[in-house]
């Protein structure tokens, strides 16, 4: 597969962007019906709110080149969130190496989606030839 064009003049060229091929399909109304009776709970609502939408906002403006910031950071922020409120939409067999990600801080995975079974990935420039080598065909570079 060829990469995927990214048109962002503030590219940050240390980080590699990816998609992971999961191999599973999910119903998204299952996860979406999950989800909403989710935020029927006001604590889960208020951490949405104030903590996992300004996180994708701000990763969001800095691949737009309008805020500074580590995009790494802000996706290891992202990817620790959802691992604790959407295990749920993570598939099994992802389960270890998202939380080897978080550990080793070698890549960072998110959630894309609802169901389409890629996962959405960081990793630092060095780092790009052992995933590829990891992952084969299952990996396509976006940056």
């Amino acid at each position: 597969m060829d990469p995927v064009a990214f048109p962002d003049p503030a590219r940050p060229s240390e980080y590699r962007f990816f998609l992971l091929d999961t191999g599973e399909t999910h119903d998204t109304r299952l996860f979406v019906t999950h989800f909403l009776e989710q935020m029927k709970d006001d604590a889960y609502l208020k951490r949405i709110r104030e903590e996992y939408l300004p996180l994708n906002r701000k990763l969001i403006r800095i691949l737009l080149g309008e805020d500074a910031g580590d995009p790494a950071m802000v996706l290891a922020m992202i990817s620790d969130f959802q691992y604790q409120a959407f295990r749920r939409m993570i598939p099994d067999p992802m389960v270890d190496l998202w939380l080897e990600g978080l550990v080793s801080h070698q890549f960072y995975l998110k959630l894309n989606g609802s169901g389409g079974g890629y996962l959405l990935g960081i990793c630092h420039a060095d780092s790009a030839d052992g995933l590829e080598a990891r992952f084969g065909d299952d990996l396509l570079w976006v940056l």
